[in-house]
């Protein structure tokens, strides 16, 4: 199978994804059948789901032809295993960040809540108020990676990187919510920067203070409220439309696309499809079963654990490995000048309208306190 898209470098690359998302989001909204759609649902939610949907197409044209060559597919899973790696060099900056800017220890343009630093979470490569990662940052993730303390941080996990709450809390005491990530550990170790987890909150505080003021007063009015809501006529009955349907993602692949990109499509949701209760195991499995050089299996009394441990070795060292390719990859978006892509961007309009309501409560909380409708305080 031939890839159909023909670029010869990263640059190109990156232009062409654009094109075809462009291309893709064009092409479903001029469709009738789609237009359907937002008579059926809420308008902002049909653009996110075609929007998600073209993004995972280019991923599908781009990646479908690469699944069908397992070498291939092998080497592209480990570069992007070392990119996650790059993400969370990141991460531990933005948190030193949100400790120094939550004591007004810094101030940062643009930055007026803690949300406003939060949210980049998702979107780390491309956050505005950090260093570019250099070769030293890189060598020391390398020997975290080396040490006892390295932990592998899983996609669908559901620890967050700047949960600054969660994470100050299980740093100070035996939180039994999350643990204290082992990254941040190392890296404060060698770093001196756990001084920042002792900064006081002031900010967060204060947001706190306001929001918790303007939801007890909205809570005397809940039901006066509730009444004009009852009484008022409902402009919206259409229903939400989830971007993570999967019938009607397969619906728009049966309907929409050619032969091949369905093969292609198909080849890759799979992968997503068969996840239940052996899930794991079963990617336990198929790693072995791509282990091609020797590596040798620690002792252990559990044959299961054994396996388990010799598999995560071997998932460190190949990643490792694929840490400078990831860095090279990196540094060309940075020297090119190109934006880091970000599925967040499909929901930055969500983003958008949670900043607003975050500083409508904080605003009206400073007003029932006897205080200027504005941020600064």
């Amino acid at each position: 199978m031939k890839n159909q898209n023909p670029f010869s470098n990263e640059l190109e690359k990156v232009q062409w994804r654009e094109e075809m998302k462009a291309k893709y989001i064009a092409e479903l909204k001029s469709s009738p059948t789609v237009q359907k759609l937002y008579s059926e649902y809420t308008p902002t939610s049909v653009d996110s789901f075609v929007n998600s949907y073209a993004h995972d197409k280019v991923d599908w044209i781009e990646y479908g032809p690469i699944h069908v060559e397992q070498e291939e597919i092998e080497q592209l899973q480990w570069v992007e295993k070392a990119f996650e790696c790059l993400k969370e060099i990141q991460q531990k900056k933005l948190f030193d960040l949100q400790c120094q800017w939550r004591a007004n220890k810094i101030q940062l343009k643009g930055v007026e809540i803690c949300q406003d630093l939060i949210h980049w979470e998702d979107n780390i490569l491309n956050c505005p108020y950090l260093s570019h990662i250099t070769e030293e940052e890189l060598d020391l993730y390398l020997k975290y990676m080396q040490s006892n303390n390295y932990q592998e941080t899983h996609i669908w996990s559901f620890e967050r990187w700047q949960d600054y709450d969660e994470i100050k809390e299980a740093y100070h005491t035996d939180n039994e919510n999350r643990n204290f990530p082992e990254w941040y550990d190392f890296y404060n170790s060698r770093m001196g920067t756990g001084v920042y987890l002792s900064f006081p909150d002031i900010q967060g505080e204060k947001e706190l203070f306001y929001i918790r003021l303007y939801g007890h007063e909205y809570r005397k009015q809940q039901k006066e409220l509730e009444a004009i809501k009852q009484a008022a006529p409902i402009t919206e009955k259409r229903p939400y439309i989830n971007i993570s349907n999967k019938e009607l993602t397969q619906w728009f692949v049966d309907t929409f696309e050619d032969h091949q990109t369905r093969e292609y499509a198909e080849l890759i949701m799979d992968e997503y499809s068969n996840i239940d209760d052996n899930h794991q195991w079963n990617i336990f499995m198929v790693t072995i079963e791509k282990i091609t050089e020797p590596i040798p299996v620690e002792a252990c009394s559990d044959w299961e654990e054994a396996l388990n441990r010799t598999v995560d070795n071997y998932k460190r060292i190949k990643t490792a490995e694929a840490l400078p390719l990831a860095y090279d990859k990196y540094c060309m978006f940075i020297n090119s000048g190109i934006a880091f892509e970000c599925k967040q961007s499909d929901f930055e309009e969500d983003l958008q309208h949670t900043r607003k309501y975050i500083i409508n409560e904080i605003i009206q909380g400073r007003i029932l306190n006897g205080e200027p409708p504005d941020l600064n305080y």
